[in-house]
């Protein structure tokens, strides 16, 4: 009976430990407290520096709680400074979760394209070789990015069920290690990558809205961390979600515990919310072709979003100015330019068949194989034409020009390796191509409008 009553006590104990309303309080402040100061550098710095210095705010902000945390029980005072000390942590066991994690999301991933090879293979095969290519067509998919987030959550979860169980050995500090290797695995993936790709002229900068979405995929990682060191560590959970609401009892204590769901669900729903803007909604156009076309739509201009249209196939701008032909008149008029003026030259290539073309008729609705040829005129004058030609193994041939303006007797000269490629939404896919003048095979190219490409180079006017 005594033994039965102390063991009670030490569970209350224990429950009261990590459940008091001050470390709850702080974590949510401390949360709160991220997201001020990342919105306040976003602010004064820009988002580019807001984002690569989030986790290592979110790590010094986890350390102070973490200290205050173990202090708070010391009967004897301590300066404040040594809540900045450094904490104690198990760096093979940080070392072996970050491997956990790096396993779990490479099997799925795996998983997950041997699935998606079966499944939708215009997708599969249209995937770029390069990194970056590759990033920006999965992350354009709905599906797969939802199946990328939650494999990471998971991926997280498990790193801290990994924790806990290799808690029984000293010294361990399970929580600490699971949200240390979560920030370790983020810090590589995000702060040191991406600008990696963008020294190495791999990628541009990331967008507003790319910023905005590698916060809201990153945060909740050292959460869901935590999470599974707890799972592991109470292992019946039906008791131990017993305790939780047995210890929120009184009136005050569940209003306390109902506003820290409110703002964890709201949060959630907020970042749905914008996860589902990021997707246009299903467009689906009259009478479709049934085979693959090139550039079939009737066409819009720059500044226009109208469904159902293809952009023109090619069309110029002076390098420092900030829009293509805005009308069909401009577009006819062609573009006026001076002596040592840089024009970008941009061709835009479309599949125009119905999305499921390729399931209806296999071979015919997937463009293969698609090849670009470019000529510019060269000879002194004053009009001179930019010429495209493109078609795939499958497709109609797609023939047009641009008229360039300039001074009697200047030329236009290509400017070697301007060539770049840009996906449908304008993200850099790959840069340093010879497109001016030569014949560039693009491959395959599926019936979606997302997988519609956008191919630009560099002319000169000189004398």
């Amino acid at each position: 009976m005594v033994a039965k009553k102390a063991n009670k006590k030490k569970a209350n104990n224990r429950r009261k430990e990590i459940l008091d309303t001050p470390r709850i309080k702080s974590f949510v402040a401390i949360t709160l407290a991220y997201a001020a100061l990342v919105a306040l550098l976003a602010l004064l710095f820009g988002t580019t520096f807001a984002t690569f210095v989030s986790t290592p705010i979110w790590a010094f902000l986890y350390l102070i709680f973490s200290k205050w945390s173990q202090e708070r029980g010391r009967l004897e005072f301590r300066p404040w400074r040594q809540l900045l000390t450094f904490p104690k942590l198990n760096y093979s066991h940080i070392f072996l979760i970050t491997v956990v994690v790096v396993f779990v999301q490479g099997i799925a991933g795996f998983i997950f394209a041997f699935l998606q090879e079966r499944t939708d293979p215009e997708l599969f095969y249209s995937v770029p070789k390069n990194l970056v290519g590759a990033l920006d067509t999965l992350t354009n998919d709905p599906l797969t990015v939802a199946v990328l987030i939650l494999v990471a959550l998971i991926s997280y979860i498990i790193g801290g069920w990994v924790s806990s169980k290799l808690a029984r050995t000293k010294p361990s500090f399970p929580y600490r290690n699971a949200v240390a290797a979560v920030i370790i695995y983020n810090l590589i993936s995000y702060s040191l990558l991406v600008p990696l790709a963008m020294i190495t002229g791999e990628a541009d900068p990331p967008s507003t809205k790319e910023i905005g979405y590698i916060i809201l995929a990153t945060s909740p990682g050292y959460l869901f961390a935590a999470f599974g060191t707890w799972i592991g560590l109470k292992t019946n959970i039906r008791k131990r979600l017993y305790q939780i609401f047995s210890w929120a009892g009184t009136l005050k204590r569940r209003l306390f515990l109902g506003l820290v769901c409110a703002i964890v669900f709201g949060t959630t729903c907020f970042g749905l919310w914008l996860f589902a803007r990021k997707f246009p909604k299903p467009l689906f156009c009259e009478n479709p072709p049934s085979t693959a076309r090139l550039n079939y739509w009737a066409v819009m201009y720059s500044g226009s979003s109208e469904p159902c249209h293809d952009y023109p196939s090619v069309d110029a701008r002076l390098v420092n100015s900030d829009h293509y032909s805005r009308n069909r008149e401009e577009w006819e008029g062609g573009l006026t330019a001076h002596l040592g003026d840089e024009i970008y030259v941009l061709v835009y290539i479309n599949n125009g068949a119905g999305d499921n073309a390729e399931q209806e008729n296999p071979g015919y609705g997937i463009a293969r194989d698609v090849r670009l040829t470019t000529s510019v005129d060269a000879h002194p004058g004053n009009n001179h034409n930019v010429r495209v030609e493109f078609a795939g193994s499958n497709t109609n041939t797609v023939v047009n020009q641009f008229k360039i303006i300039t001074p009697e007797g200047a030329r236009l000269e290509v400017m070697p390796m301007s060539g770049e490629t840009y996906s449908y939404i304008g993200s850099l896919i790959s840069k340093g191509l010879d497109v001016g003048n030569a014949t560039v095979l693009l491959g395959d190219l599926p019936p979606k409008w997302q997988s519609s490409i956008f191919i630009r180079f560099r002319v000169r006017v000189v004398a």
